[in-house]
Formats: C-alpha cells, sequence, structure tokens
C-alpha cells in the first residue's frame, strides 16, 4: 500500500471517529515520509477533534515549511488550534494571515469574522464580511452573518436585508430561515415572521430552534386568544415529547422520590448572567440561601460569564455549565444528581433546553419567571403565578397547573446604579411627555391607534420612545414612516435608540408617565421606570403577559393607572396631564413604595416560594409512590 493510498484510510477513520486508528497510521507515514505536508495537516485534524489545540499546533509547525501555495489552508488551521487553547490575539493573527494569503478562500474570512463575533467585535466582523461578499457574492455563510453582525450594532432593517439574501441564496436552510424570522419578528413584522416559521416547519417539523421561536412569537399577536395560544402550544408540546421518547425513554424512576422532604432543587437557565431572569433572582436567591435545608443547582444552558452570573454563581452549590451537553445528556446528569425539582426559567426563549425536560429527568417539573405563557409540555407539573397575573383558576392559558404564590410571583433586585428621581419634567418645563421605553416589536398597530388617540386628544403631549431598534437613522426613518401611516404626530415624537444603563435610567428624568404596550406588556422596563418615580399606564389583559402591569400596579396600591379598556387608557392618559401636582407628589414618593412592597421584598418571597414548592413537592410524591406503588 502506497502512502497516498494510507493517507485515504487514515481519513476514512477520521470521519469514523476511530481516533486510535488514524493515529496509528498517521504515525507510520510521517515516520517513513516526514515531509509529506497531507499527513501533518491530517495529524492536526486528528489533534483538533480530540480536543488538543497544542498537538495540533506542533503537527502544523511542521508542515508549515513543507506547503506550497496552501499557507491560507495552514494558517486557518493555527487560527482554530489557538482557539481551541482560548489564544485568541493569536487566533486574530493566523485568521488575518490566512486571509492574506493566495489560498484564502470565503471560508477563512467567514471564520475570522466569527472569531470577531464571538469576541463582541461586530464593527470590525462587519468591516471584514463587507469585505468578503464583495469577492464572494454568492457565499450564504457570509451574508448570515453580516446579518448578526448589523443585528449587533444595531443597525436592524440592514441586517434583515442581508439574513433576506442569505435565504435566496440557500433557500431550504432552517438556521437561515430561522434568522430572518427572527430579525423579523424584532421588528414587529409578525405577518412575515409567521410566513418564515411555517415554511421551516412543513420542510423542518421537528427543528426545535424553529417550534420554540414560532411559540414566543405568538404572545405579540393581539388576535389571538389565550386559548388559540394555549392549543398551539400543546400541539408542538406534543411534537417536542414525541421527538424525545423516539430517542430515549422516559424516566419512570427516581431515587429523589427516597426523600420526604424537598431538599434538592435544580434551576436550568441560560440567563444567570446580565439579564432580566438573573436580576430577578439576585436579591431571591440570597434569601432563599437564608433559609435552612435547601441545596440549589443551576444547571446552566448559556455561557454566563460576566460580572452578574459571577455574584449568582455562589449562590447555588453547584453551577453546572452544559451548554456543551445534548438535551439527553443535560437529563441523564440531573437525573443523577436525583434532582427533587427541576425549575425551569426559560420557557420557549432562547437558550432554552425545554427536551431535556420531555424524559422527566426529575419527579416534579415546574416553570417559573422566564417566561409569560404555557410551556405546552404535559411533562412540566406547574407553572408559579399569582392572582394578579392569574386571576381565574380555571384559566385556559397553561398547559401546567397554576400554582400561586401571595402577593406576587416575582421580586425585583435594586439596579446596580444609583440614578436620583427627577423632578416630574412638565413642571419644569411645561410639556407633557409620555414614554414608552420598551422593544419596538411591542409597538403594534392596536397600540399606535391608541396612542394617537391620546396625541390628537392633547395636542402639546409629546411622545418619547427609545428602543435598541430606533439605534440607527435608517431605522428611526423606517418607524417614522409607519407612525406616519398609522396618523401619528411625528413632529411631536422622539425616536432615540440603545444607551448605556446610566443614561437609560436617567432619560426618566424626561418622562412624566410611562405608557405600557399590550398585549406583550414591560416587566423590567416598567419595573426601572417605577424606580426612577415614573408610574405606567397599562391595560389589563387576560394573559399573564397583559397582566404583568396589574402585578406590578396592584401591589403598589397604584390602580389608578390601570385601564380595563381601550378607551379607559386614553382617557386615564389624559386625566394624567391635567393632575400634574398629584403626579408630582407619586413621583417622589414611589421609589420608597416599591422598596416597602412585596415587589421588592425577597425575604417574604423566599419564604413563600419553599413553603409552596415543598407542598408541591409532598403532594407529587405522595402521588408518584401511589402509582408506583
Amino acid at each position: 500500500m502506497n502512502a497516498q493510498e494510507e493517507l485515504e484510510q487514515a481519513r476514512i477513520a477520521l470521519t469514523h471517529h476511530d481516533h486510535d486508528r488514524v493515529e496509528a497510521i498517521l504515525q507510520r507515514l510521517v515516520r517513513k515520509k516526514p515531509r509529506m505536508f497531507e499527513a501533518w495537516m491530517l495529524m492536526a485534524q486528528l489533534a483538533q477533534h480530540r480536543g488538543d489545540g497544542q498537538a495540533a499546533l506542533s503537527a502544523l509547525r511542521r508542515a508549515m515549511p513543507l506547503q506550497s501555495g496552501q499557507a491560507g489552508q495552514v494558517q486557518q488551521a493555527m487560527a482554530q488550534a489557538y482557539q481551541l487553547l482560548g489564544r485568541w490575539d493569536e487566533a486574530l493573527i493566523a485568521y488575518k494571515n490566512a486571509a492574506e494569503s493566495v489560498d484564502a478562500n470565503a471560508e477563512i474570512w467567514l471564520g475570522w469574522a466569527a472569531l470577531l463575533l464571538y469576541r463582541s467585535d461586530s464593527s470590525q466582523a462587519l468591516s471584514i464580511l463587507d469585505q468578503a461578499v464583495v469577492r464572494w457574492p454568492w457565499h450564504a455563510g457570509l451574508h448570515a452573518n453580516r446579518a448578526v453582525a448589523l443585528k449587533h450594532i444595531n443597525r436592524w432593517h440592514e441586517a434583515l436585508a442581508a439574513a433576506a439574501e442569505a435565504c435566496r441564496l440557500h433557500p431550504s436552510d432552517a438556521m437561515y430561515l430561522r434568522n430572518q424570522a427572527l430579525l423579523a419578528q424584532e421588528l414587529g413584522a409578525y405577518d412575515r415572521a409567521k410566513q418564515l416559521f411555517q415554511k421551516i416547519l412543513q420542510r423542518h417539523p421537528t427543528d426545535q430552534l424553529s417550534i420554540s421561536s414560532m411559540l414566543f412569537g405568538l404572545n405579540y399577536d393581539p388576535a389571538l386568544t389565550p386559548e388559540a395560544h394555549c392549543d398551539t402550544a400543546r400541539y408542538w408540546g406534543k411534537q417536542l415529547q414525541s421527538l424525545a421518547e423516539a430517542e430515549a425513554p422516559v424516566y419512570r424512576q427516581w431515587d429523589a422520590l427516597l426523600q420526604q422532604k424537598l431538599v434538592r432543587i435544580g434551576f436550568m437557565s441560560g440567563d444567570l448572567r446580565s439579564h432580566p431572569v438573573g436580576y430577578f433572582m439576585l436579591d431571591f436567591l440570597r434569601a432563599l440561601r437564608r433559609l435552612p435545608g435547601l441545596q440549589l443547582s443551576a444547571y446552566v444552558t448559556a455561557p454566563c460569564h460576566d460580572a452578574l452570573s459571577t455574584s449568582l454563581r455562589p449562590l447555588f452549590d453547584e453551577w453546572v455549565d452544559v451548554d456543551a451537553f445534548s438535551d439527553r445528556q443535560i437529563a441523564e446528569r440531573i437525573h443523577q444528581d436525583a434532582i427533587q425539582m427541576l425549575v425551569d426559567l426559560s420557557g420557549h426563549t432562547r437558550y432554552n433546553r425545554l427536551r431535556a425536560f420531555c424524559w422527566r429527568p426529575a419527579p416534579v417539573q415546574i416553570s417559573w419567571l422566564g417566561y409569560f405563557a404555557t410551556t405546552g409540555l404535559d411533562c412540566m407539573d406547574a407553572v408559579l403565578v399569582d392572582h394578579h397575573v392569574v386571576p381565574d383558576l380555571s384559566s385556559q392559558e397553561f398547559v401546567e397547573q397554576p400554582v400561586y404564590l401571595p402577593n406576587t410571583y416575582r421580586c425585583f433586585s435594586t439596579p446596580i446604579i444609583d440614578v436620583p428621581v427627577s423632578p416630574l419634567p412638565v413642571v419644569q418645563n411645561g410639556v407633557f411627555t409620555f414614554g414608552c421605553f420598551n422593544h419596538l416589536n411591542k409597538l403594534n398597530r392596536s397600540v399606535l391607534h391608541v396612542w394617537r388617540a391620546i396625541l390628537q386628544a392633547n395636542q402639546s403631549a409629546r411622545l418619547l420612545l427609545k428602543a435598541r431598534q430606533l439605534t440607527d437613522v435608517s431605522d428611526q426613518h423606517q418607524f417614522k414612516q409607519v407612525l406616519v401611516e398609522e396618523g401619528l404626530p411625528v413632529e411631536r415624537i422622539q425616536l432615540e435608540g440603545v444607551s448605556s444603563y446610566a443614561d437609560y435610567l436617567a432619560n426618566y428624568a424626561r418622562v412624566d408617565l410611562a405608557l405600557d404596550p399590550f398585549p406583550y406588556t414591560g416587566g423590567t422596563v416598567s419595573i426601572e421606570g417605577l424606580w426612577m418615580g415614573v408610574p405606567v399606564l397599562s391595560l389589563m389583559g387576560s394573559t399573564i403577559l397583559a397582566r404583568s402591569g396589574v402585578n406590578l400596579l396592584a401591589n403598589l396600591n397604584l390602580q389608578e393607572f390601570l385601564a380595563e379598556s381601550q378607551d379607559q387608557y386614553v382617557a386615564k392618559a389624559l386625566y394624567w396631564t391635567e393632575h400634574t401636582a398629584l403626579l408630582a407628589e407619586i413621583r417622589q414618593g414611589l421609589r420608597q413604595r416599591l422598596q416597602e412592597s412585596p415587589l421588592f421584598d425577597a425575604g417574604a418571597l423566599a419564604k413563600n416560594w419553599q413553603d409552596r414548592v415543598s407542598q408541591l413537592w409532598l403532594d407529587r410524591r405522595k402521588a408518584l409512590l401511589g402509582t408506583m406503588a
């Protein structure tokens, strides 16, 4: 057998993951032919497969002087090896060298840009991708990554156009279609997003990411009834359950049942970082840790390495990074850990691993906090709520059983930046300013219609809209066209984009009254406004998502800012423009009112939470032991 035949055998063995055989063949080859370029390159590839970046570099250094017009290929492999070792600066230098080589190709430039995106250098990544699409306009991956870079620097309509181009070039790729749908969703193009998700799921009915993204998008639809939403979620929940059961059996026995008292609780989330869920959890976990008898585990489904995750991590007895695990591996780990109750903090949001719940790795599984709708999963036993957001026990919006906490199902942590409450701006400037700092995709036509009525009735009032989708001038122009079409007075509406957190909070000094969108109401945005002394006018809906404002305002005894209809919403907005002295008085005492309310009483929530889930554990354990007897 000649050297080329042996090399081909090694390549075949590598595709079958027979690493020992590959190594044996290659060691023989390089002993016989130490100047065989292809053998050293395959040796580096084997090391990459094994996750050994140092061995890959050693092989590539042997390959480099042997190459002939293949320097780009070697430098690209070196960049990948440096990435394995976490040596990011050297990886970027290697990619730059590869891109400047005579054999440079689209994949090299794509890898270079992808690393820059990973390193959060989106502007530099975009510069590289702009050059690359000129050279390789047919490469769908370049356009797709260009869409990601544009999104990261808040050039949203350009990002959507780039994502659409990737789909045009590669129309069958589910990932490209999904990215385009998500961007359309972010911009409030709900019909376009819905059509794209339908196209994906017709072609790829088992695409879990698209299922979750599509279900998440239903929350923005003002015409969808709670029952229809629940039915759709239940249908896709059954699909996810069937897919899981086809892969592996569902657990029917749990060591966790041997313990009568609830001790071991697991939380699964990708948002234990600088994210609303992370901020909600911080003071709650601190309070929960002060209660005796619990062992808490975090199963972290995304890279969480920032200041907030650093604060959250010590509050768990165990922190397990499962980002690289398959769904089944996550389930196996949780089952082996004998977790008694598993809490999902994601629902159908990004980084969720709901499919892991389908195998029932824990005997009790509940949904809480991170998602404002049903998961649709029969394997999820309960959802934790309060009577403000789910006033009717017979609610048809959940597959899960609603379990009620007193007063509030959530509490908030004090903002990390201290920005003082300002005086009511209308007192100083004589112009009443409404404001909304929610994402633009919450502002559907029904919302804009109501806001138009407010501004038409009060010809001097102004509206300040601040959202990440309004950062770029061209995106502002696009949204102004929407406002014009809806008949709003654009000359009295100010559009502003993203800013630092301190500046964001400080901008509430310009707002007299916040206007809550509907049915996707504000959560974190509303509480931040209240913290800054700005009450929020909220329309009471029929779902947990549409009643977030009820949870906030009822706990603050500020029901005068709740509206039961769109007409009442308009009337109450106009009422406050004429009662500014009372509004100024409320503003100055609002932060203290918040601090003294259940919304900031982490100790009470932790105690209520432990009591309720402990009872849920006893009830569920008794039922399970009865069925297993």
